[in-house]
């Protein structure tokens, strides 16, 4: 039921955030909400603790939003997910308005690992080609895995293409063995 929770928020939420014009401020401030909450035990302990007071919990999350400079629609949903019980699904909800809306925008993202940093011109390339691929825009999430000796690892639309190193010794390797 988890999932069913998360996409009729992430919709509604969305719906909203299309008829005010909003959409990529509050995939943002969604980011930072649930960075927060993730990051921060105390926070969950607290906002998921009912022997504290609904009204305090609700104080705690303004505090917050304040600080993270939410806009009032990013708070005030928030502040309903904590009125329901169903601020634990703020993570789930996250990533679900950010597929969502990537979807809605015609985007794609990309996790692309890397043995090391890449430059501007390479995630540009990176971008360029998965572009092609899938015929939307690639929004790249770069990271480096210093195990994989080179090449890179881009997870794209539920695919993965393997053309690091360590992938290539390995089909090497079942190939020389294969024979």
């Amino acid at each position: 039921m988890q999932g069913g929770v998360s996409i009729r928020y992430s919709r509604a939420l969305l719906e909203l955030g299309d008829e005010a014009g909003t959409i990529t401020r509050i995939q943002d401030e969604l980011a930072r909400f649930v960075e927060a909450y993730d990051g921060s035990e105390d926070l969950r302990n607290v906002l998921l603790n009912p022997s504290i007071s609904l009204d305090e919990r609700k104080s705690l999350v303004k505090t917050l939003a304040l600080k993270l400079r939410l806009s009032s629609l990013t708070t005030n949903f928030t502040l309903l997910l904590l009125d329901k019980g169903r601020v634990d699904q703020v993570p789930a909800i996250g990533a679900t308005f950010q597929r969502l809306a990537d979807e809605k925008a015609g985007n794609v993202r990309a996790e692309v690992t890397s043995a090391t940093t890449l430059n501007a011109m390479q995630v540009a390339k990176i971008k360029t080609t998965l572009g092609k691929l899938t015929g939307k825009k690639v929004i790249v999430n770069a990271s480096v895995d210093e195990t994989l000796l080179g090449g890179v690892v881009t997870r794209v639309a539920g695919k993965v293409y393997d053309g690091s190193l360590r992938a290539q010794l390995n089909a090497i390797r079942n190939q020389a063995a294969s024979r």
